[in-house]
Parts: structure tokens; sequence; C-alpha cells
């Protein structure tokens, strides 16, 4: 019997390189497609293409797939290449964002610039909440860009929207917050919000576990993605010392923390995920304690490789010394040891 055939555009990201593992476990053919190297798993064949050059992409399209798994989709002319050759792809899995949601103040998470404008949702946000409208501005405006132009295209999309993804070789390491301050002997975290803060966390094996279900089940839909448990900052920061078998102490700060960090919000963002349940049978593959030890090993060997430092020179997201966005914080320094440690002297660790 001829295995289903499966591309993966984007295939040499993390979201990528996730899902076309956990395709060729559950049997696909499965091609990778990038503009660079490409590190496959064993077993996937592998294109370079140019997302931009519209003639390459018309190239490995022709080859005709079940699905195609569209990680790097950022404007509406990605999805217009998928269109033109809706005749040779039986169904499209697309990644977006769930950055995308505004609460209903019409507060986003992009344009966050004070207190006052951080959005506050009513519990976790369901995929039917409203969004930014469409446009080029922002990642998230383009993102709803190509949700729409997948929804009014000729070939079943699954949309999938997750917050903030982890897991090996992330280009976006969240955690290095934390462990940096492992590594640094550090044992007391000092968190604002009551450690309540967050922006809800996906693993890359939990990404691919629903890709795949949605490979095997073809249909227009939008679906949120998160690690179970809804985990707060101070879950966070517990998972990344308990994946490097440390004990901490925790300073909860009922407002801003002396330093900005990831998941510094004064209300969480959580996503519901109870649509995938119900659709297609997901399962979470992994809790968030399980998917991020498998990130800090990742970023462990990273560091001792020399390749994250790497990563960071290049960076071109947020704080140069962490590589991503923080959000709330007496100092953007994501390591002002000595702001944490005044607030240590102020405060009773738990």
């Amino acid at each position: 019997m001829t295995a289903s055939k499966a591309l993966v555009i984007g295939g040499s990201g993390q979201i990528g390189q996730a899902a076309a593992a956990r395709l060729l476990e559950d049997g696909w053919d499965v091609t990778v497609a990038s503009r660079g190297k490409a590190s496959p798993p064993v077993g996937a064949h592998v294109r370079q293409v140019d997302r931009a050059d519209d003639e390459s992409m018309d190239a490995i399209l022709k080859e005709c797939f079940d699905v195609v798994v569209d990680v790097v989709a950022f404007d509406p002319q990605h999805v217009d290449q998928l269109s033109r050759r809706a005749g040779d792809i039986g169904s499209i899995v697309a990644i977006s964002t769930g950055g995308l949601y505004v609460d209903t103040q019409g507060r986003a998470l992009e344009a966050i610039t004070d207190l006052e404008s951080s959005p506050r949702f009513n519990g976790p946000v369901p995929e039917s909440a409203r969004t930014v409208g469409t446009g080029t501005g922002t990642y998230a405006s383009r993102k709803r860009a190509v949700e729409l132009a997948l929804a009014n295209g000729p070939v079943p999309a699954t949309v999938i929207r997750p917050a903030t993804v982890h897991g090996p070789n992330t280009p976006q390491a969240r955690e290095w917050f934390y462990l940096r301050r492992i590594l640094d002997g550090r044992r007391t975290f000092v968190l604002g919000f009551d450690g309540q803060g967050s922006y809800h966390p996906v693993s890359t094996g939990n990404l691919a576990e629903m890709i795949r279900l949605a490979a095997r089940n073809p249909g227009h839909r939008i679906l949120n993605a998160g690690d179970p448990g809804s985990p707060t900052e101070r879950d966070i920061a517990a998972g990344i010392a308990e994946a490097m078998n440390v004990s901490v102490e925790f300073v909860l700060v009922p407002g801003q923390p002396p330093v900005a960090s990831p998941w510094s919000l004064p209300a969480p963002v959580f996503l519901d995920t109870e649509a995938a349940r119900t659709q297609l049978g997901y399962e979470p593959a992994l809790t968030y304690a399980a998917g991020v030890a498998l990130t800090v090993e990742s970023l462990l060997r990273d560091v001792a490789s020399g390749a994250f430092h790497e990563r960071l020179a290049d960076s071109k997201f947020g704080n140069p010394g962490l590589g991503v966005r923080t959000f709330f914080g007496g100092t953007s320094d994501p390591f002002d040891y000595g702001a944490e440690d005044r607030a240590i002297s102020t405060f009773q660790p738990t």
C-alpha cells in the first residue's frame, strides 16, 4: 500500500522538524522543504525551496501531496501559491498565532504599551473570540489575513493557533530567562503579579500531534494549541528548575516584578483547546513538565556547543541577551540581578 504523501514547508524550523518526525512515525511519506539547509528526521526527503519563488513552489507542488503542512505562511500570497495548485493538494495544515486575539476592549498583545493597554480575557480564549483585523503592519494582522485566505480557498485547511512555542531547536528561547539564572547559581526567583501571569506555552511535541490528527482528518477549521494545565509563570519557572534538578524559592511580587520576563503580564493569556479535542480527538502528547524538559535539554546542548549564543547574537526578537519579547518590569535588562536582590530583601520567599 502506498503511503500518503506530506509536504512540510518550513521544515528546518522547530515546528517543521517536529511535525515531519511525527508524520513519519504515523506512516507518511514526508518531504521537507526549506530555504536553507535542513536537518530532517531520518526517512524524510529534502528539497531546498525559496518561498518567495513562485516557480520553485509550483515545481514541488506539482509532485502532488495528500497534505501540505505550512509552517511559514506569512502573507496571503503564500496561500495563493497553494491555491493555484489546488488539484495537486489534498488538504492544508497551516500555523497561525494565538497572538491575534483581542479582549472586549480591543486590547491586543502586540499593541501593549503600558499596564492599562494589556489585554484582560475572561478565562481561556476560544477560537470564536474577537481578533485583530487583517493588514500588513503587524505579525498578527498578517497571520489573520492568511487565515481568511485559507478559509476562502479551494483546499480544506486546518489553521492552528499556538501562543508561545517551545521545544528543541527553538529560535526564541523564553526558558533561557530562568535557565541562565540557574546556571549562574541563583536559587531565588522573583516573579511579578504573584506569579500568575502567563502567555500560554505549547510544546512542539503537542503541536506535532495536533498536526498529525489534522492531516488525517481534513477540513476547514481553526484550532487553538496550548500545553495542558494552563501553566502560570510560577509553573513555568518551577518546571525549568525541575528539569535542572534544582530546588528554588519564589519571591512573589503583587505588581510588576523588578525585571520584566516573557510571562510578566498582569492577567494571564490562556487558549481554550477544547475544540481540538472534540473535532480531532486530540489528547496532549506531553505534559508541560515533560515538554519543557526537552526544551531545557536542547538549550543546554546548544549552550555547550556555542550555537545558542550565535542565535542570540543574530536574534531579531526582543532583548539582545534573551532574544525574545518581555512584558512588564522595573527594568528591561533580563539579567539585572541587582534589581532582583533588592526585591528579595524586601519580600518573603515562599
